[in-house]
């Protein structure tokens, strides 16, 4: 997972500042939040505002992503099918088993595990799978 590098938290910092002015627009505040997802888009970015009073400026805290909100990030990309197809794909269940469970050609699962795989960024049916999975 990459992180920030120091010219996007300087600039997340000079955008925070002026949303604090209110001398900013929705392409602004748009940049802030492409920058906050270009290090990971399931992470999660609080701006205190208030913080301004006890430290000069505002506060950004970036969380990392727990499993869960990164295996819905996975999710949120794809299409309906998809999801269905990774749902059972993360299951355990192969390709064949997948096609019948859905009644669809077994070409067209492997078209979607394709899709999902790219969509995701996972390089392999394995790397998904332990990337979809949810804490015990």
């Amino acid at each position: 997972m990459p992180r920030p590098s120091a010219g996007d938290l300087r600039r997340m910092r000079v955008l925070v500042q002026q949303i604090q002015s209110h001398r900013v627009g929705d392409l602004q505040t748009g940049e802030l939040v492409a920058l906050a997802r270009r290090v990971d888009p399931s992470f999660a970015l609080t701006i205190d505002f208030d913080a301004v009073h006890d430290l000069g400026f505002p506060l950004m805290v970036m969380r990392g992503a727990t499993r869960q909100r990164r295996a819905r990030a996975l999710f949120a990309a794809l299409s309906a099918r998809e999801r269905q197809v990774a749902i059972l794909m993360a299951s355990g269940l192969r390709n064949r088993e997948v096609a019948e469970q859905l009644s669809i050609s077994l070409a067209t699962v492997k078209d979607h595990v394709h899709h999902i795989l790219q969509k995701s960024a996972c390089g392999s049916r394995a790397h998904f799978i332990a990337a979809a999975a949810k804490p015990h």
